[in-house]
């Protein structure tokens, strides 16, 4: 249902070598239904987590929880599939969240270890792309809606930020369904300053929403910073958009 989870399902609807499994957060409270979901399962993608909150506890709290009953439930059916782990680039930074994925990770790995079960992690940098939530994880997200409904962006910290585009993620977790085990590191698409981005973020909106142009699109972070920007437009008051006829 988050972010990663909705572009991850939407590309493996597309491949016939897949099929997905439904999953419902409820199944955490009921062991007969993670048990269930875990057997029927030859790849698992931990994507689940809480990445804000009002209560820095109750993040940490949350996701290490939620780590521990995938790894009960692996041990409970004697899972022989492949587990794999979303995590931060943010581990190692001491925040609650931070905290949380790092441990996480290692509860997993230690279960995989001692089990012989196939596990990976994939620790990752800030992720961006279409339809994320606004306000939530993602500046460039919030930047966007808060663009297009007449807002003003504010820059909290101008820091240079480190970027994966959903897309490139999405393909790195489904290479790892059959790689060898590991921890790894995903590479990031580019790494820019916070006011960078929020600059071509305005020229989208000067150029596209207000002139009714195409922007001027040079590189590959541009065009999905472009379609990311796009996603936030809403359709059924935007459009139709009159063709202006200059002579």
């Amino acid at each position: 249902n988050g972010f990663i989870g909705y572009h991850l399902l939407n590309t493996l609807n597309t491949k016939d070598k897949f099929q997905v499994l439904d999953f419902d957060r409820s199944y955490f409270q009921n062991n007969n239904l993670i048990d269930q979901f875990i057997t029927n399962s030859d790849v698992v993608v931990h994507l689940a987590g809480v990445n804000r909150d009002k209560s820095e506890m109750k993040i940490f709290e949350t996701n290490i929880d939620l780590a521990k009953k995938i790894a009960e439930s692996i041990e409970r059916t004697n899972f022989s599939g492949k587990l794999i782990y979303i995590s931060s680039t943010q581990e190692d930074n001491n925040s609650s969240y931070g905290r949380s994925k790092k441990e996480s990770r290692e509860i997993l790995s230690t279960l995989c270890d001692k089990l012989s079960v196939d596990f990976s992690s994939l620790i990752v940098p800030n992720v961006f792309g279409p339809f994320c939530k606004p306000n939530y994880n993602s500046f460039i997200a919030t930047f966007c809606n808060s663009i297009i409904t007449k807002k003003t962006p504010k820059i909290i910290e101008n820091n240079n930020v480190k970027l994966v585009y959903i897309n490139n993620l999405i393909n790195q977790i489904i290479f790892e369904f059959t790689s060898v085990s590991s921890i790894r590191v995903i590479d990031y698409d580019v790494e820019i300053k916070v006011e960078s981005v929020l600059e071509k973020l305005n020229s989208f909106n000067e150029t596209y929403l207000k002139k009714g142009n195409i922007p001027n699109i040079s590189n590959r972070f541009e065009l999905n910073l472009f379609n990311t920007f796009r996603s936030y437009i809403n359709l059924k008051s935007f459009f139709p958009q009159e063709h202006k006829i200059n002579k």
